[in-house]
């Protein structure tokens, strides 16, 4: 009996389908749950220290903002969504019953290590009980997986759902129920990131190709895809009512298949946050294309268009990107797992891409000639390693092949030692040699061209310490923000954010030239980043340069039109300039770009009330007192709105509020004290700026109006004689 024989005797026969599970594969389960957990348990408590995991960044600071607006009771849609809302949903579910981000990361990686029992599950199904287990063990070290399942990404989710629906359509038998069933975890997995929609297709084919292409087939086929339709068309309406386009999922599709796809690139996310992204994102719009969906078809269109005219080119770029796809070196996004690495001393230690990949390649080799193959699994590894290719090549879009590659690396693995140990037991025999020399040699040329290159860029850690400097600046350590930028200084002198984070540390010290100077420097090291020119801009706002601050915010949109901080800095520097009428058009642009947004309210309000439109001055002003309810500007603007108005209890109840969420006490005092003068309440108006001349005899405001006042008892006085 040979050892593909023995193997297949392992399985868990047809007629246990519906029995307790073997002790042998509970065992199995228990010690891959236990590993994987406790390695990513690890992994964790090695991560959680640095800053950028602290105080997350980039697309992690964008899942978490909006899970723990959904944990906090706010539905409200994103228009359009960043992201797909599966990770985020689940996200916000884990911190609305934990009330902790720590514990969530725990269920984050119990969710993992369910991944790698799915996956030994499946190995142990198709392969065997030894190879079952070592899938499950290899997954558990792997360490781009172990990273992903403990940090804010989509990745770890992604992965439970789509090795969950191979787990379901593995069996060899169908019924309606598991049809739905695999649908619904491919609709799922599509809501955490929409490149999962290509395993449908796939499970419909296995699904007609094993049920007999019958008239029942095609009823299951059905079920299946109408199971998934469940998941992905609501929120596509959803998306509809949002921004009055059919998204799929999520938006931002066409600029990420232009980065992956334009001839003229490299095809990976080698447009990192900074000139170029803020160029590419403004190109859209400066061509009239305002809403997400145009956007979309507007990179779509100039995609397709070059690759029309230069399809050389961009075969090329596809061969690049499978080159990149099959390198142990993992391509950075948006971060360098290398720098995890580097500050993770066990992430050093774990399995790698380039040790799964070779292994895998026996692996595969061996079930193709294998009856029957597993042609599911092959399936669905060629369509991750696709979408791969396709769109944006990087160690996060090639993370869901890993449970695939932990399976065929597995057989692989059991078929070498397997091997091995006949020809340790009979060196004399001829054909032992020969067949272990077979996958020996696979091996040795797999582990040969998967280090043919390395990605030289994920290399270089000047944005990973940009992004600790900015994540410590937020945390206000000044000291640890200035090293940290000082630090990606010192590895690419070139890097503008890092020259603009310091010049923002500096800036919050008061060391305004030696920060206007490092500003400058970032903007012209890269002139069509956007972020320098904002700080730029409140520097000489801060400074009373409001001229120079106007220009800079001019400058910014230029480059992005719908830059939400440029329209409220360049509204807020009119209205100080007495521009109340292009302050008022600035800050509705403002309130249209970001509806969410409490201080865009309050400008417009400012604004609308500067030009005696009272009325809509106090509805803006009491949107952004629902949007921010301990927004205490917000509460101030409309007390004085409302004082305008003539409401003055209205004007009260809204100062109190105001006071309550921490307002100046010298302008609440002010302020209430207008409200006893409209009420011709003079005295406690005089008591009250009696006050405050007391507290700071300087206060010119307050002495002006004490005056004011009196004069008004004069003239009351003298109307009653």
């Amino acid at each position: 009996m040979n050892a593909r024989v023995r193997r297949r005797k392992d399985r868990v026969p047809e007629s246990g389908r519906r029995s307790a599970i073997p002790t042998p594969a509970l065992r199995d389960s228990l010690i891959v749950f236990l590993a994987s957990f406790g390695t990513r348990i690890a992994v964790w408590k090695q991560i959680r220290s640095l800053p950028i995991v602290r105080s997350p960044q980039l697309d992690s600071f964008e899942y978490l903002d909006w899970a723990r607006r959904i944990a906090g009771g706010d539905f409200a849609w994103p228009a359009p969504p960043p992201h797909g809302p599966g990770y985020p949903y689940f996200l916000g579910f884990l911190l609305a019953i934990t009330g902790s981000l720590a514990v969530a990361t725990i269920f984050q990686a119990a969710l993992g290590a369910g991944t790698c029992v799915i996956a030994a599950s499946i190995g142990r199904r198709y392969f065997g009980r030894p190879a079952g287990l070592l899938s499950g063990l290899l997954l558990a070290f792997c360490g781009v997986a172990a990273f992903l399942d403990v940090s804010l990404y989509s990745e770890g989710l992604l992965l439970f759902l789509a090795t969950a629906a191979l787990a379901v359509l593995g069996r060899d038998e169908f019924s309606g129920r598991r049809a739905a069933a695999a649908g619904a975890l491919v609709g799922a997995a599509a809501l955490v990131r929409p490149t999962a929609l290509v395993l449908l297709p796939i499970f419909a084919w296995t699904i007609f190709r094993r049920a007999g292409k019958s008239r029942r087939a095609l009823g299951l086929v059905a079920v299946t895809v109408a199971a998934a339709a469940v998941f992905v068309v609501p929120v596509t309406l959803v998306n509809l009512r949002a921004t009055g386009a059919p998204l799929l999922v999520q938006g931002h599709g066409g600029f990420n298949f232009f980065i992956g796809n334009s001839p003229f690139r490299d095809g990976l996310p080698s447009v990192r946050p900074g000139a170029e992204w803020d160029r590419l994102e403004g190109e859209a719009l400066r061509h009239g294309a305002l809403t997400a969906s145009d956007q979309d078809r507007y990179f779509v269109r100039k995609t397709l268009a070059e690759i029309r005219a230069n399809p050389v080119e961009y075969v090329k770029l596809l061969g690049a990107k499978l080159f990149w796809t099959i390198q142990a070196d993992d391509v950075r996004d948006p971060f360098s797992f290398a720098f995890f690495r580097q500050q993770a001393p066990l992430l050093r230690y774990l399995l790698g891409f380039g040790v799964l990949f070779p292994l895998a390649v026996m692996g595969a080799l061996s079930a193709a000639r294998a009856r029957p193959r597993p042609a599911l699994l092959f399936a669905a590894a060629g369509a991750w390693i696709a979408t791969d290719v396709i769109l944006v090549t990087s160690f996060r879009y090639r993370a869901p092949v890993l449970p695939l590659l932990a399976i065929f690396a597995a057989e692989g693995a059991v078929r070498l030692a397997t091997a091995a140990r006949a020809v340790w037991s009979r060196p004399s025999r001829f054909e032992n040699w020969r067949r272990a020399a077979f996958p020996a040699l696979t091996a040795v040329a797999a582990i040969g061209v998967t280090r043919l290159a390395v990605h030289a860029p994920s290399h270089r850690f000047a944005e990973e310490w940009s992004a600790t400097g900015f994540a410590l600046n937020h945390e206000h350590d000044s000291p640890g923000a200035e090293a940290a930028f000082r630090r990606a200084i010192a590895s690419d002198p070139q890097w503008s954010p890092a020259w603009a984070g310091l010049g923002i540390v500096e800036a919050n010290r008061g060391e305004n030239v030696s920060a206007e100077e490092n500003l400058k420097k970032a903007i012209a090291l890269e002139p069509n980043a956007v972020m320098p020119s904002l700080t730029l801009a409140g520097l000489y706002e801060r400074t009373g340069r409001t001229r120079e601050a106007e220009a800079e915010w001019r400058r910014a949109l230029l480059l992005s039109p719908r830059e939400p901080a440029a329209l409220e800095g360049l509204a807020g520097t009119l209205l100080g300039e007495g521009h109340a009428v292009e302050a008022a058009e600035v800050a509705r642009r403002a309130a249209e770009v970001a509806p969410r947004s409490a201080p865009a309210r309050v400008l417009l309000a400012r604004s609308l009330g500067a030009v005696r439109l009272l009325r809509e001055a106090q509805e803006q002003a009491l949107v952004a007192t629902e949007l921010d309810p301990a927004g205490a500007e917000a509460w101030f603007t409309l007390g004085m709105l409302r004082l305008d108005a003539g409401n003055t209890t209205g004007a009260r109840e809204a100062l109190d509020r105001a006071a309550a969420a921490g307002a100046s006490p010298r302008n609440v005092e002010l302020a209430r004290a207008l409200v006893l003068r409209a009420d011709r309440d003079l005295d406690g108006a005089e008591r009250a700026l009696q006050n405050l001349v007391a507290a700071d005899p300087r206060d010119v405001a307050a002495r002006n109006l004490l005056a004011a006042i009196r004069r008004d008892r004069a003239a009351a006085a003298a109307s009653a004689r």
